[in-house]
Order: structure tokens, then sequence, then C-alpha cells
């Protein structure tokens, strides 16, 4: 039997270390705005993994830089929704523009751990 296994990494997180993780990965999860993450730290991600040959996906989460996004919030699923919409339209806008797709989604932290709890979330 072969197998094949998928070794993730949550990037993009301001970390620095990067460079020095990404050869020893599959594929990685990069934070597109919620809990941290931005236009710049997006791209030059996306161009990391790119020369890489490495898979790459979105990273959503709460609204919540100030907790890194590890805390649940109170908010309205309305403007919850208008959050992780805005936060994937970025990166997507992102990996159109570098041309290298997104091959997957992995929620951040509370919102991933609310999710499994939570069937309307």
């Amino acid at each position: 039997m072969n197998w094949e296994i998928d070794l993730n990494c949550d990037m993009g997180e301001g970390m620095g270390n990067d460079a020095l993780i990404i050869p020893y990965v599959s594929s990685i999860s990069i934070a597109c705005g919620g809990h941290t993450g931005n236009q710049d730290s997006i791209q030059q991600t996306i161009q990391l993994a790119k020369k890489t040959n490495v898979s790459i996906g979105a990273h959503p989460s709460y609204p919540d830089r100030e907790n890194f996004g590890r805390n649940k919030i109170l908010i309205d699923y309305g403007s919850l929704k208008e959050s992780l919409i805005n936060q994937l339209a970025l990166i997507q806008k992102i990996a159109f523009e570098e041309d290298y797709p997104l091959s997957h989604l992995k929620p951040h932290g509370a919102l991933y751990n609310q999710a499994a709890m939570d069937n309307e979330l």
C-alpha cells in the first residue's frame, strides 16, 4: 500500500520562521486578516509557497487580532459571515494575482473549535 500524508502548517502569522519550515511541509494555511495577516503578508507567503511547490489554503478566523483569534467572541452571525467573506475574498484575490490556486480552507483557533460544536456556525 502506498501512503501519502499531507503535513500542513499555519503560516503568514508573523512568526518570522515560515521560510525555515516550508521545505518540510506539503501544504500551508495562510492567515487572511482575521486574527493576523494583511495583503503584504499573504502575498509574501503565497510567493514562498509557489517557490517551494507547497499547496496553499485560507486560514480565516474570528475578527480578533487582540487575542489572536484564540477566544470565542460575541459577534452576530451576519457580521461574522461578512468578516469571513472579506478574509476569503482577500486571499482569493491575491492567489489569483499570483496565479497560484487555493486548495483548502482551515478555520483558525476559536472559530475552528466553535464550529465543531455549533451546527449553525
